[in-house]
């Protein structure tokens, strides 16, 4: 690899060409691409949509990856267990997931309200899937639903404008 500013070969105070890297200029952290293994307690809805199944699924852990984001991703991607089905629409991505005192801020797209077909009591499953899910880990006591950054004041009949707890 060469490095260039504007056209000309980097040249350090001491004339030295530095515009050269070598493979032995380069530090490869291979700690940094570890990934540990967790066990992590999903929720998920029953066949008639009447109330929420526990699913704990073992997953990777890249380093540095929160296991808030991880946890909605994999609520995303829909259950595993025969007899228990998806409670967020496939098609909703994942804008941002972090926590503070206890409050984890969940962004999602607007997909995630768009693509939604359930019915009054689905919708409560579909809060409450990932509500469940989130408060599972201990740092975690309530969850602020956000579309596309902003905070909506409902759902489709439930009420998003303040921290949902378990």
């Amino acid at each position: 690899v060469k490095i260039l500013i504007e056209g000309a070969e980097l040249v350090l105070d001491d004339e030295t060409d530095a515009s050269a890297i070598k493979d032995n200029d380069l530090v490869f952290d291979a700690d940094a691409l570890m990934q540990d293994e967790a066990n992590i307690t999903l929720y998920f809805s029953d066949a008639e949509a009447s109330s929420l199944v526990r699913e704990i699924r073992r997953i990777k852990v890249p380093k540095g990856e929160s296991m808030e984001k991880l946890i909605v991703t994999e609520l995303i991607r829909g259950p595993q267990k025969e007899k228990t089905y998806r409670t967020i629409p496939a098609e909703t991505k994942i804008r941002s997931v972090e926590t503070t005192d206890g409050v984890c801020f969940v962004n999602l797209s607007s997909d995630f309200i768009n693509k939604y077909n359930g019915g009054t009591s689905a919708e409560l499953l579909t809060i409450y899937s990932i509500v469940n899910s989130l408060t599972e880990l201990s740092n975690v006591d309530r969850v602020q639903f956000l579309i596309e950054g902003e905070k909506k004041d409902i759902f489709i009949h439930m009420i998003l404008n303040e921290p949902i707890a378990r």
